[in-house]
């Protein structure tokens, strides 16, 4: 098994440490404060790997290396930035009233029905019976959690 099949239960986890510890330094700094030290860091993060794309692309696979430049720019190259906006303020505000596995359940159904969503528009998978039936089984346990909180 490659490490990449693991790569998604890392990103869950990631994404728990980051909304946990964003609400915890929104203790301190306030959530504004948080949100900007959380994009400071991803932008030192994000400027490293773009050099080390332009200068040493061999280090890096494919999938990163720079294809083209910004004349292709579609308005809609600015979602993918508001989206990790959202989840960087959203997150940690909602842990603060929910609790985490609430929130996290919930942000799993909200993927899960997207998710659907895209593959069907986007990659033209099927919606399937199974996939339904999965999506509206996370949706079902993030709402009865809910009813504790």
């Amino acid at each position: 098994m490659r490490w990449f099949m693991f790569l998604p239960g890392m990103l869950g986890v990631a994404a728990v440490i980051q909304g946990g510890l964003n609400r915890q330094i929104s203790g301190q700094w306030g959530l504004a404060g948080a949100a900007l030290f959380n994009t400071l860091v991803l932008l030192i993060v994000t400027s490293s790997l773009l050099a080390v794309a332009k200068s040493r692309p061999d280090l890096l696979p494919e999938f990163f290396r720079l294809k083209g430049g910004f004349a292709s720019f579609q308005w809609w190259y600015l979602l993918p930035g508001l989206c990790g906006m959202a989840l960087v303020v959203g997150i940690p505000f909602a842990i603060n009233r929910l609790g985490a596995f609430p929130v996290f359940l919930g942000i799993l159904g909200g993927q899960l029905v997207m998710s659907l969503i895209w593959d069907a528009m986007v990659e033209h998978k099927p919606v399937t019976a199974l996939r339904l039936a999965g999506a509206g089984l996370a949706i079902l346990s993030a709402w009865m959690v809910g009813r504790q909180a």
